[in-house]
């Protein structure tokens, strides 16, 4: 199989043409007038090719949740109102849907559709009850990322065919090549340059909310990591680089999984494409810029899970072991591009004391934030203790101690009020209930299933396994960063969707119910040797 092809086509290149043209009038109209006439543009073109196929305005659904961050690329305020272009696109594609309804109806089934509607129910109940006990102004903020459950009915619309599966990876990695480029671009920019172009630069991004970034210094003083870096290279105490790290790039995970599937199932014992390398070199690279612990967690626990489903179930475990060994001298050549992008003396690099942010970035204290995230989650427990079942709806508000330096100048204080939190599945607990948890739960292992399902029976393990890691990677992120609550993260739930035959998974089940009723075997031995399929 060439894999290249699977990912790379004419989809791959309208993504991305359309990304970066979007990106570059984005820069230029930003907060201007010109800003709103765009967005109006935008709506008349995505509901023409949203008319003349539901599944085109999919595409441009999903690649604005993978790279808009918070979907503010394009928005304007009108009477105080922040639209956006994520807004835009939803309205649009779902009151098209809506009057395309009979020539296109949903066609449900329970396995793949029960969880979330067990989920809508959990939000309708989260946002009744912020609204009559919270901040109604937090009560819209916080709930509005859930609102994107709406794109299941699409989704569940549309006839999938293997052509339309194909051309949403190509969309997918369009996405990806643009969030590495955009990724590394920043790395090398804000390293290499200063003055007002930078300022110009950090200005639209921050505005635009796709990306944070802050100075980074080592020394004995920093992280885990800077210590031992110090300890055993003293000449880099003092130098700097910049954690670029932007919510779209927990797409880079997917790339990581699917190109370590790819060679985990389809190359054991040969010579590895040059193009699945550099995916997997890229995206590796991509993760490790971002310095975001959830991430790299969560890209380690489905990696395993991985690896465990090859061990398992695979032919060869000598060549499991090895594909994995040249994994992590890959991961090692991902290490040395980065030392090699920061390092690059074209241009010069500035001196510390002139680099961007080294004033304001002296005392970002990465270590402090830790600190605090864990008083916060002592106090999250109360108001979760005090409601578990219903919850406290969205907008409920906790009170904690943070040591964050950036809070302490602002606020003038320690105690800081959110409705914004960290940890993601206390967050899920703490305003939607318990029955929020049973919705992700039951999507967890009706997913589960039908990927394995999947996997056996079809062949293209490396693919439904590969995205079937992704959801565990995206649950175990959860933990410490909010992902589910956000577009982002639903986002990919959708996403793997038409990817699974849920539809044979529950004829088997009913099959498996018939013989029950008729007292005949349901199960025979397991052939000696066992193998997913490619």
């Amino acid at each position: 199989m060439d894999i290249a092809k699977q990912f790379i086509g004419r989809i791959t290149w309208i993504t991305l043409s359309t990304i970066v043209i979007a990106h570059i009038i984005a820069f230029c109209v930003k907060d201007t007038y010109f800003e709103l006439a765009l967005m109006i543009m935008s709506a008349i073109f995505i509901a023409v090719i949203t008319w003349r196929s539901l599944f085109n305005g999919l595409l441009v659904a999903f690649a604005e949740i993978f790279i808009g961050g918070h979907g503010h690329l394009f928005d304007f305020d009108i009477f105080g109102f922040s639209l956006s272009i994520r807004m835009i696109i939803f309205l649009v594609i779902f009151c098209i849907w809506l009057l395309k309804i009979k020539t296109n109806p949903p066609r449900y089934l329970m396995q793949r559709d029960t969880p979330w509607a067990i989920l809508l129910i959990a939000v309708v109940i989260g946002t009744i009850n912020g609204y009559f006990n919270n901040n109604v102004a937090n009560v819209f903020d916080d709930m509005n990322g859930y609102v994107i459950i709406g794109y299941l009915l699409p989704i569940i619309s549309i006839d999938w065919t293997q052509t339309k599966r194909k051309e949403l990876l190509e969309m997918l990695f369009g996405c990806f090549i643009w969030i590495s480029t955009f990724t590394i671009a920043l790395a090398y920019l804000f390293t290499h340059t200063s003055g007002d172009f930078l300022h110009t630069i950090y200005t639209f991004v921050r505005d635009s909310r796709l990306a944070e970034i802050t100075l980074q210094v080592i020394d004995n003083k920093g992280s885990l990591m800077e210590i031992y870096l110090t300890e055993f290279f003293p000449s880099l105490n003092g130098e700097y680089w910049y954690r670029i790290f932007m919510p779209s790039q927990l797409v880079s995970i997917l790339a990581v999984l699917l190109s370590y599937g790819a060679m985990i199932f389809l190359w054991r014992g040969e010579r590895l494409p040059i193009f699945v390398r550099l995916f997997f070199i890229f995206s590796i690279l991509t993760v490790l810029i971002s310095l975001s612990r959830s991430f790299l967690l969560g890209c380690v626990f489905a990696l395993l899970a991985l690896f465990i489903s090859a061990w398992f179930f695979g032919c060869k475990k000598l060549s499991i072991v090895s594909v994995t060994i040249k994994c992590f001298v890959l991961s090692f050549i991902a290490i040395l591009a980065i030392y090699a992008i920061v390092e690059i003396p074209v241009p010069q690099r500035p001196d510390l004391t002139d680099a961007a942010f080294f004033e304001t970035s002296s005392q970002t204290g990465r270590t402090e934030a830790v600190i605090s995230r864990w008083n916060l989650l002592d106090k999250m427990m109360i108001p979760i203790l005090e409601n578990p079942i219903l919850g406290s709806g969205f907008g409920k508000t906790v009170s904690y101690h943070s040591q964050d330096p950036r809070i302490i100048d602002e606020l003038g204080d320690t105690e800081y009020t959110t409705y914004r939190f960290e940890w993601g599945w206390h967050d899920v607990w703490l305003k939607m209930g318990l029955l929020g948890l049973i919705a992700f739960g039951w999507y967890f292992i009706s997913i589960m299933r039908a990927g394995w399902y999947s996997a056996n029976k079809h062949g293209y393990s490396w693919l439904t396994l590969g995205l079937l890691s992704s959801i565990i990677a995206l649950f175990v992120t959860n933990i410490f960063s909010p992902y589910i609550n956000h577009p982002l993260g639903i986002g990919i739930m959708l996403f793997v969707l038409p990817f699974f035959d849920f539809e044979g998974l529950n004829k088997k089940q009913k099959e498996n119910i018939q013989k029950q009723k008729t007292h005949k075997p349901i199960a025979q031995a397991l052939p000696a040797t066992f193998c997913i399929k490619k």
